[in-house]
């Protein structure tokens, strides 16, 4: 946790977008997400509080987040992209991110403890 929040400053307001905490005080937003590439000129979620159209246009619809999709990341397993983003959240601190779990079983069989 300690990577993930190393640029949280206590009593300030973030949102979560597409696999990154961002200040709800940042202006343009550009990024790459665990989905999408995004390039707004305003925090989303923020914008939608005074401008319902922004929640219509970007927060719930399918055809923004499919036209900006990043098509990398389907051959990406989930437990490996979480690793991703801890990495480009403190890249200076890569040596202190753990390797990643290996992939669930699939087999529908019950776990044995």
């Amino acid at each position: 946790m300690h990577v993930l929040l190393k640029d949280i400053v206590p009593g300030s307001a973030y949102v979560y977008l597409d696999g990154w905490v961002v200040s709800t005080a940042a202006g343009r937003v550009q990024l790459e997400g665990w989905n999408s590439r995004h390039d707004l000129p305003w925090v989303p979620h923020v914008a939608a509080l005074t401008d319902p159209g922004v929640r219509a246009s970007v927060l719930d619809n399918r055809e923004y987040w499919t036209s900006r999709a990043m098509p990398r990341w389907s051959s990406v397993q989930p437990n490996k992209r979480m690793q991703l983003t801890k990495l480009r959240a403190a890249p200076v601190r890569q040596a202190e991110v753990p390797p990643c779990a290996p992939p669930a079983r699939r087999t529908g069989a019950p776990l044995r403890s």
